[in-house]
């Protein structure tokens, strides 16, 4: 199904059938409530599709594959809640190839915190 995510947008056919399955994935990808929020709510859940990360339950989740981890992520301004903007960047480290992964508030409405996968070490205060 992916592939048929990305294909030529030759013909306004194409380009609403398009509309319709990224509007459809992202509604089953657990996206729903911001499809339903208009333009800016799918430009959010589009955001998140790109980045690997997803909302479940009350968390959000970076859910990239390790090994998909080859280049830089810059993620500014997502949408978490009402008031609270977030900022994510992956960056790879040249000497070892490995990402290592910053978050940062932009705008907040209350305290938010920050763990590793599976949070093995204590949460972090986001600032």
């Amino acid at each position: 199904q992916a592939e048929r995510l990305w294909t030529h947008l030759d013909s306004i056919d194409k380009i609403n059938n398009i509309v319709g399955m990224w509007l459809l994935t992202l509604e089953k990808q657990g996206c729903h409530q911001l499809v339903r929020a208009g333009a800016e709510g799918v430009l959010q859940a589009m955001l998140l599709s790109f980045g690997g990360l997803r909302f479940k339950n009350q968390h959000l989740e970076f859910a990239a594959d390790p090994k998909d981890l080859h280049r830089d992520y810059h993620f500014r301004r997502l949408s978490y809640g009402n008031a609270t903007h977030l900022n994510i960047t992956v960056l790879v480290q040249e000497e070892d190839y490995k990402a290592v992964i910053y978050a940062a508030l932009d705008r907040s409405d209350r305290h938010y915190f920050a763990c590793d996968a599976g949070c093995l070490d204590p949460p972090v205060q986001l600032k």
